[in-house]
């Protein structure tokens, strides 16, 4: 595929693949971020993984941080723009901060950009948080505001 579109070469005349562990983990990040119906029981059962526990730990332990906080901005500001209660504390956070009285004006973009730098400078949290069920380890994802 890279040869094909002749991606650019570095310096020395080499040119960078895409890996497919690369593509394996971007596809697990979107699924467990996505909260889709049903997602990560699929996602648990391709990777081979037991428990949400150790899947979000795959996903997490090669990403960037930058990556990680993008990914999480951006599923928060789609939350807000479809009115989601769990991300109240963050909808008054940001129009306090931002001094906007109605947030679906704001573009998803800008948006995503105003929850990322909260999450980056620690004034919002935005994580997994694990427990066990009878039927056994499951998560919420849980949205939190640190400072205000």
């Amino acid at each position: 595929f890279c040869d094909y579109f002749e991606f650019p070469r570095d310096e020395k005349g080499r040119r960078f693949y895409i890996r497919l562990h690369q593509l394996r983990r971007n596809l697990a990040l979107l699924f467990f971020w996505e909260d889709i119906q049903g997602g990560l029981e699929i996602l648990q059962y391709f990777l081979g993984h037991r428990k949400p526990s150790h899947t979000y730990r795959y996903i997490t332990e090669s990403c960037q941080g930058k990556v990680l906080s993008k990914v999480k901005a951006d599923v928060t500001a789609r939350k807000i723009l479809t009115g989601h209660h769990d991300v109240e504390p963050i909808i008054d956070l940001i129009k306090r901060r931002y001094k906007v009285d109605t947030l679906s004006i704001i573009p998803e973009p800008d948006l995503s950009h105003y929850v990322q730098e909260l999450i980056e400078s620690g004034e919002v949290e935005v994580e997994p948080e694990f427990f066990q069920t009878p039927d056994g380890e499951s998560y919420t994802i849980t949205y939190k505001v640190t400072s205000l």
